[in-house]
């Protein structure tokens, strides 16, 4: 059974929002850290040395000033062929989504549909830590998201009884520059959302970061089904 690593984060929010259409969960797979690490390291250092001591990857910074660093970032990504990585994206503006017919509340919802994805990216000879961007639990819910993620089965077509996630934790996201990298990437994807549905204005920068991605993957479109699965994997999941 091969041990993993599972790094997640978010964007949007799953409750009405009219700014906000579409919520996104991504996650990323890796087995060995080491080599990536020290490159977004090394990445992170100059970006600091050159923009600012406090730099932090996040999608909704990137500008003129800062963008060479997440192209970079998106180019490292693609160096790396034993990585996995799927957003998962919902459009709630679509009328059949209806998420308080499953759920009590947003919090449920995003622990539910983090259950969802693991399950459907972790395989059968896999075995993931999960470590998850942080959010307060709402203190009208019993719920934490490290232990319902812990909780998770496997698919009945896994047959194996080995648990799907033996840990989970949740970290701030500048502690964790997978998580900044997991950031990167869904951001990229769901900018590209917006920007098909004509909900923000374009941003020169941040094109031409969504720009490389896609050159990368040879795609024209990030917001749709997308199962890119020469190394590495490179997936969107637009959940209906």
């Amino acid at each position: 059974m091969k041990r993993i690593w599972v790094f997640m984060d978010e964007t949007g929010v799953l409750a009405n929002a009219p700014d906000q259409p579409f919520f996104g969960l991504g996650m990323m797979k890796i087995g060995q850290t080491a080599t990536l690490y020290g490159e977004l390291t090394k990445l992170m250092s100059r970006a600091q040395s050159k923009i600012s001591p406090k730099f932090e990857f996040k999608f909704n910074r990137i500008n003129d000033a800062n963008q060479g660093f997440y192209i970079r970032m998106v180019d490292l990504f693609f160096d790396f062929p034993e990585l996995y990585f799927k957003a998962f994206i919902v459009d709630k503006h679509n009328p059949r989504f209806y998420f308080a017919r499953y759920f009590p509340g947003t919090w449920e919802a995003q622990i539910g549909y983090s259950k969802l994805l693991l399950r459907n990216t972790i395989k059968a000879d896999e075995q993931a830590a999960v470590v998850a961007d942080y959010l307060d639990r709402p203190k009208a819910s019993t719920l934490y998201f490290e232990t319902e993620i812990a909780k998770l089965t496997r698919p009945k077509s896994q047959k194996t009884a080995a648990p799907l996630v033996f840990n989970a934790c949740m970290l701030e996201s500048n502690a964790s520059l997978f998580i900044q990298m997991v950031d990167v990437l869904l951001g990229l994807v769901v900018y590209d959302c917006k920007l098909q549905r004509g909900v923000i204005p374009s941003n020169k920068a941040k094109l031409s970061v969504t720009a490389v991605l896609k050159r990368h993957l040879g795609a024209t479109n990030l917001c749709g089904t997308l199962d890119v699965t020469k190394p590495p994997y490179f997936g969107v999941w637009l959940f209906e």
